[in-house]
């Protein structure tokens, strides 16, 4: 079975810098609208703002630049669309695994 929402793997270990994803959307796809505040960083990724997001409505990929600090607690960053911007309007989530730097 595939998960609901999905992102390219990719070494996500950098302080400061951008952090770029990009986003699948298997079992739903994007409304006409999405803003900055339709997307939840959670976990490691707390302390990070969104730069940009690009999308097409009607489309399942979404691309993401964050910039920021990762906090590498829990190893893992949480990334989640708003239901508010999906067909079926429920929230999807997908965590991401944090690298240490060392």
């Amino acid at each position: 079975m595939i998960d609901p929402i999905t992102v390219v793997e990719g070494d996500y270990t950098t302080y400061g810098h951008l952090l770029i994803f990009t986003l699948t959307l298997h079992a739903d796809s994007l409304i006409d609208r999405m803003e900055l505040d339709s997307i939840i960083l959670a976990d490691d990724f707390a302390d990070m703002q969104i730069a940009q997001i690009r999308f097409e409505p009607g489309e399942k990929l979404i691309l993401l630049t964050l910039y920021g600090k990762v906090i590498r607690n829990a190893k893992i960053g949480t990334i989640t669309v708003k239901g508010e911007v999906l067909k079926k309007g429920n929230d999807l989530s997908v965590k991401v695994p944090v690298r240490s730097a060392n």
